[in-house]
């Protein structure tokens, strides 16, 4: 989260307009709050803490994309979430990021703790409507890979290949 505060912040300083909306849990221990306020960007930045399923498709359609610039992941959920709901995303290549997201092809994926590199991310995809949508449509089609028909699919057909294997 800080790291993208940081590059949050710089954009604004170049006239950034849209706000930043940050989901999920606090993991500062409180600091997050006072780290915004040092910045200047209490009313820039909106914490909403943890929020219900409902409400988090309302923000993703609202959003011009979706920023996930960890240190560490497995296989983030909100990242597959965002992308069934067809918004481009920034990620760092942590854990299983980067066996969800092509680089520009259906995202844009970072080296973890590149505040310069998220910058630039963040930059292209708020001055690049067509970018936005195109990788917004191939996240989307990427998700799918995800949902629970397509993976008892995959485990079905391993299944079979592994028992006619074993039975051959």
């Amino acid at each position: 989260t800080d790291l993208l505060i940081l590059g949050f912040a710089e954009l604004v300083s170049e006239g950034f307009k849209p706000d930043l909306v940050l989901c999920g849990p606090d993991q500062t221990q409180g600091r997050l709050p006072r780290f915004i306020a040092r910045l200047g960007l209490k009313k820039r930045i909106h914490v909403l803490g943890s929020v219900p399923p409902a409400r988090i498709n309302r923000l993703l359609s609202g959003c011009l994309y979706f920023v996930l610039p960890s240190r560490k992941e497995n296989m983030p959920m909100a990242l597959l979430e965002a992308m069934a709901a067809g918004k481009a995303v920034i990620a760092s290549n942590v854990g299983g990021v980067g066996a969800i997201i092509q680089d520009k092809k259906n995202g844009l994926l970072l080296p973890p703790q590149d505040v310069p590199a998220l910058v630039q991310a963040m930059r292209l995809l708020a001055q690049d409507a067509g970018l936005r949508q195109r990788l917004g449509r191939a996240a989307r089609a990427s998700a799918a890979k995800f949902q629970w028909p397509a993976v008892a699919a995959r485990y079905a057909k391993l299944y079979r290949l592994s028992f006619a294997k074993i039975h051959s």
